[in-house]
């Protein structure tokens, strides 16, 4: 039998040259055993309870404090009540609803929040767990990042939707929505603290460091968004995956400048809040107090 000579070094020098390069991406995908289980068919309180079980394990894509948020409204979004007239007057229970009627339930639920005796940051809260919700239902992917060693990640959907007319139930999409929030909105002025590994950067120099606190204005929904939304102070924290890390309020920071405090365009991470700041006036005079978020231990 004849035998072949091996290619030598030149000859395969040139012959890898001509090849077209190829790359490879790296991805971590989250999924859960056995999903996805759940149609559009099944109830909002399958649902509600199979995330609670994912945030009571702690998953790596959701940081502990949002799970200990999540963990305390899922309860509360599932029992939740209310009216609606059309066909018939009635009372809907959250609970029983069907999946492809979630979105009415969520818009329903985070309104709830705006009434007087709630806090003041309980209504960007629930809207942000309605946007977990709808994420892990359909599933999600976020996108390469800019900065090296931070991998693309997905999270597989826990319902399996057919019909691309369920394909959107995040209240993103929401125009009057978001207007809406806006106007009822309370939160305009909060308390922010730099956590541990992160800072807050004006002109390239650092303005507040780890365990710094820092007052921010604010007052819109979240979810909305400008075209002169322009930053000009950076809050940064170390990277770890996390489904909800667009999670941030947009306003200003008011920072030290010498014996200055000029105000700063922002984005500033929900979990770097501690309070909300009320006023009230008190016998003629104006009186701040600090109103400490709630699920915070």
């Amino acid at each position: 039998m004849a035998k072949k000579k091996l290619i030598g070094g030149g000859v395969l020098h040139d012959q890898l040259q001509s090849l077209t390069p190829v790359h490879f991406d790296k991805v971590v995908v989250y999924s859960l055993c056995g999903e996805p289980s759940l149609t559009v068919r099944d109830t909002c309180g399958n649902l509600v309870d199979k995330l609670m079980s994912i945030c009571a394990a702690g998953p790596e894509f959701l940081c502990a404090e949002t799970c200990r948020r999540y963990l305390h409204l899922l309860p509360n979004f599932k029992n939740f009540v209310f009216p609606i007239r059309y066909p018939t007057s009635r009372e809907i229970l959250v609970a029983n609803e069907p999946i492809a009627a979630i979105r009415r339930a969520m818009g329903e639920w985070v309104f709830s929040f705006f009434s007087d005796e709630h806090h003041p940051i309980l209504p960007s809260y629930s809207l942000d767990l309605t946007e977990f919700i709808a994420r892990m239902v359909r599933g999600q992917q976020r996108t390469d990042w800019s900065e090296e060693g931070r991998p693309r990640f997905e999270v597989k959907p826990l319902v399996r939707i057919v019909d691309q007319d369920y394909s959107s139930l995040s209240l993103d999409t929401d125009k009057k929505f978001k207007t809406d929030f806006t106007r009822s909105n309370r939160l305009h002025r909060v308390v922010c603290r730099v956590p541990a590994n992160a800072s807050v950067k004006y002109q390239n120099e650092v303005i507040f460091r780890p365990g710094q606190e820092f007052i921010f204005f604010t007052g819109r929904c979240h979810l909305s968004s400008g075209i002169y939304d322009h930053v000009h102070a950076y809050c940064s924290q170390q990277y770890q995956p996390n489904l909800q890390d667009d999670f941030e309020f947009f306003g200003e920071i008011a920072a030290p400048r010498g014996d200055n405090t000029v105000f700063c365009k922002s984005r500033v991470p929900a979990n770097w809040v501690t309070a909300a700041v009320s006023s009230e006036n008190v016998n003629g005079q104006v009186v701040e107090a600090r109103l400490p978020v709630p699920f915070s231990d």
